[in-house]
Protein backbone atom coordinates (compact mmCIF):
# COMPACT_ATOMS: atom_id res chain seq x y z
CA UNK A 1 0.00 0.00 0.00
CA UNK A 2 1.27 3.39 -0.86
CA UNK A 3 2.47 5.91 1.68
CA UNK A 4 -0.13 8.38 0.45
CA UNK A 5 -3.02 5.73 0.93
CA UNK A 6 -2.19 4.79 4.08
CA UNK A 7 -1.93 8.30 5.55
CA UNK A 8 -5.03 9.14 3.91
CA UNK A 9 -7.02 6.05 5.43
CA UNK A 10 -5.01 6.64 8.63
CA UNK A 11 -6.65 10.63 8.91
CA UNK A 12 -9.86 9.45 8.05
CA UNK A 13 -10.56 7.35 10.97
CA UNK A 14 -9.02 9.45 13.12
CA UNK A 15 -11.17 12.33 12.10
CA UNK A 16 -14.29 10.32 12.45
CA UNK A 17 -13.69 8.18 15.63
CA UNK A 18 -13.24 12.06 17.27
CA UNK A 19 -16.60 12.98 15.83
CA UNK A 20 -19.37 11.09 17.24
CA UNK A 21 -23.21 11.66 15.99
CA UNK A 22 -25.07 12.85 14.32
CA UNK A 23 -27.97 11.89 16.99
CA UNK A 24 -31.76 12.22 15.86
CA UNK A 25 -34.89 11.81 17.79
CA UNK A 26 -34.79 8.35 17.19
CA UNK A 27 -31.92 8.03 19.38
CA UNK A 28 -33.82 9.98 22.18
CA UNK A 29 -33.06 7.87 25.88
CA UNK A 30 -29.76 6.36 24.67
CA UNK A 31 -26.58 6.22 26.06
CA UNK A 32 -23.66 7.14 24.09
CA UNK A 33 -19.82 6.91 25.44
CA UNK A 34 -17.45 9.65 24.44
CA UNK A 35 -13.51 10.54 25.14
CA UNK A 36 -13.09 14.49 26.23
CA UNK A 37 -12.46 16.81 23.46
CA UNK A 38 -15.25 14.92 21.12
CA UNK A 39 -17.43 16.80 19.26
CA UNK A 40 -21.11 15.89 18.23
CA UNK A 41 -24.61 16.90 16.76
CA UNK A 42 -27.95 16.02 17.61
CA UNK A 43 -30.02 17.59 14.73
CA UNK A 44 -34.06 17.43 15.74
CA UNK A 45 -36.97 18.44 13.20
CA UNK A 46 -39.17 20.72 13.84
CA UNK A 47 -42.51 22.29 11.76
CA UNK A 48 -42.01 25.75 10.49
CA UNK A 49 -44.23 28.51 11.46
CA UNK A 50 -45.43 26.32 14.31
CA UNK A 51 -43.86 28.50 16.47
CA UNK A 52 -42.15 25.55 18.39
CA UNK A 53 -38.46 25.55 18.75
CA UNK A 54 -36.06 23.09 20.06
CA UNK A 55 -34.00 24.38 23.26
CA UNK A 56 -31.95 22.97 25.87
CA UNK A 57 -33.96 22.72 29.14
CA UNK A 58 -30.36 23.04 31.53
CA UNK A 59 -26.85 24.02 31.12
CA UNK A 60 -24.80 20.91 31.28
CA UNK A 61 -21.64 20.50 33.12
CA UNK A 62 -19.48 17.78 31.25
CA UNK A 63 -20.64 18.67 27.79
CA UNK A 64 -20.72 22.27 26.44
CA UNK A 65 -23.19 23.37 23.42
CA UNK A 66 -20.77 25.63 21.46
CA UNK A 67 -23.70 26.83 19.13
CA UNK A 68 -27.20 26.15 17.89
CA UNK A 69 -27.72 26.41 14.20
CA UNK A 70 -31.10 26.13 12.28
CA UNK A 71 -31.99 24.83 8.26
CA UNK A 72 -34.99 24.16 6.78
CA UNK A 73 -34.54 20.97 4.25
CA UNK A 74 -37.13 19.75 2.47
CA UNK A 75 -40.03 21.83 4.11
CA UNK A 76 -38.69 20.80 7.45
CA UNK A 77 -36.63 23.12 10.41
CA UNK A 78 -33.55 21.56 11.67
CA UNK A 79 -32.50 22.38 14.63
CA UNK A 80 -28.75 21.39 15.19
CA UNK A 81 -27.02 21.51 18.70
CA UNK A 82 -23.29 21.41 18.21
CA UNK A 83 -21.89 20.24 21.21
CA UNK A 84 -18.24 18.74 22.98
CA UNK A 85 -17.45 16.77 25.75
CA UNK A 86 -15.09 18.87 28.16
CA UNK A 87 -14.58 16.90 30.93
CA UNK A 88 -15.16 13.15 32.48
CA UNK A 89 -18.15 12.40 33.86
CA UNK A 90 -21.80 11.18 33.11
CA UNK A 91 -25.18 13.62 32.29
CA UNK A 92 -27.95 13.99 30.40
CA UNK A 93 -28.84 15.87 27.63
CA UNK A 94 -32.66 17.11 28.16
CA UNK A 95 -34.06 19.11 25.27
CA UNK A 96 -37.67 20.28 24.71
CA UNK A 97 -39.92 20.97 21.78
CA UNK A 98 -41.56 23.57 23.44
CA UNK A 99 -43.95 27.11 22.55
CA UNK A 100 -44.05 29.29 25.16
CA UNK A 101 -45.07 27.36 28.30
CA UNK A 102 -46.67 24.50 25.89
CA UNK A 103 -44.16 21.44 25.55
CA UNK A 104 -45.12 19.18 22.32
CA UNK A 105 -41.39 16.82 22.74
CA UNK A 106 -38.92 16.15 24.82
CA UNK A 107 -35.50 14.43 23.72
CA UNK A 108 -32.78 12.85 26.19
CA UNK A 109 -29.39 11.65 25.72
CA UNK A 110 -27.42 10.19 28.55
CA UNK A 111 -23.71 10.88 27.74
CA UNK A 112 -20.74 9.28 29.41
CA UNK A 113 -17.85 11.13 29.11
CA UNK A 114 -14.20 9.38 29.54
CA UNK A 115 -12.71 6.15 30.81
CA UNK A 116 -15.52 5.54 33.55
CA UNK A 117 -17.82 4.19 31.22
CA UNK A 118 -20.14 1.72 32.87
CA UNK A 119 -18.84 2.64 36.70
CA UNK A 120 -21.12 5.47 36.79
Amino acid sequence: MSKIKLVTITFTLILFASCAGPYTYKDSGKTVELSVNDVFEIVLEGEPGSGYVWELDEPTSFVRLESISTENESGKDKFIFHFKAVAQGQETIFLEYSKEEAINKNFELKVVVGTLGAVL
